[in-house]
């Protein structure tokens, strides 16, 4: 009976100390990177040329100012993943004051779907408060696609 049980637990090891030996299929590979990089949307995106600009809402004339309307925050988001598609980005924003002291911070949610190897781009309409001197904007989180 001793033995019946040797043989067994024999059996299992090897066939177990097999399946670690084999090499992974493609699809195995592909699924692997992808998990890798859904987990880690701040390796793979970034954001480029942002600039703030006045939001314009009315040219100025002959007898008349221009009107503005809080100030517009664009640039590109990039994502450099292989597979990974991410969507529901989160945009923190901060601004400081000529001493460099926080004044504010907002986040902002960027409702789109970023797909792999690509770049997208962006606006966001912000009202900073009238001490600011300077601005930082990070990304905070972005959601995987399955």
């Amino acid at each position: 009976m001793n033995t019946y049980y040797v043989l067994i637990l024999l059996i299992l090891f090897s066939t177990s100390s097999c399946n670690q030996n084999r090499q992974k299929t493609p699809e195995e590979l592909k699924m692997e990177l992808k998990i890798q990089e859904s987990r880690n949307p701040h390796q793979y995106l970034k954001l480029e040329s942002i600039k703030l600009n006045r939001n314009q809402i009315k040219k100025g004339g002959l007898f008349s100012r221009a009107k503005y309307d809080g100030f517009l925050i664009s640039g590109i988001i990039k994502n450099s993943a292989t597979l990974a598609k991410y969507k529901d980005l989160r945009l923190t924003v901060e601004y400081f004051s000529k001493t460099n002291t926080l004044l504010q911070s907002k986040t902002y949610t960027l409702y789109e779907y970023y797909e792999p190897n690509s770049s997208k781009d962006f606006q966001l309409k912000v009202y900073p408060p009238d001490t600011m001197q300077n601005y930082n904007i990070t990304l905070f989180d972005a959601a995987p696609t399955y």
